[in-house]
């Protein structure tokens, strides 16, 4: 049995086997949550003051940093050569937190741009930068 070392598990798209980015088991932080509102900002020719307008939607970017070990060297090279070709795009994310407690949150983001940056591995492990870009994170019964 492997040794858990998060707390988050992280989908990406609808298959839960091929779009598991991130176990239990993987060591996953997460990053400051940025965004707000979406805010366009105007200014008019020869114009000295500028306007901003709240179109009503917003947006959030979320970020984690997930350290990901692989059984082998080949495993590991190919995540690092095809894994942001699998996870890249549009997609629902659903993100699970687990608590000390063993308690776990789910929540899902509907039709998020997802993006991977994966270095080069060291041995069986990469490292992985995902960018989470999309609206509210909706709680999941």
């Amino acid at each position: 049995m492997a040794i858990e070392r998060g707390n988050w598990q992280i989908q990406i798209g609808p298959d839960p086997v091929a779009g598991l980015l991130a176990s239990y088991v993987e060591g996953v932080q997460a990053m400051p949550v940025e965004g707000g509102p979406l805010v366009q900002e105007e200014s008019l020719a020869l114009g000295t003051v500028k306007q901003y307008f709240d179109r009503g939607n917003f947006s959030a970017v979320r970020n984690f940093v997930i350290t990901k070990e692989f059984p082998d060297n080949q495993q590991s090279y190919d995540f690092y050569l095809i894994g942001v070709l699998n996870f890249n795009g549009v997609k629902d994310v659903k993100l699970t937190r687990r608590d000390y407690t063993g308690t776990e949150t789910k929540y899902k983001i509907s039709a998020a741009n997802v993006k991977l940056s994966i270095e080069e591995p060291i041995g069986v492990t990469c490292t992985i930068k995902l960018t989470v870009t999309g609206g509210k994170a909706v709680l999941q019964p």
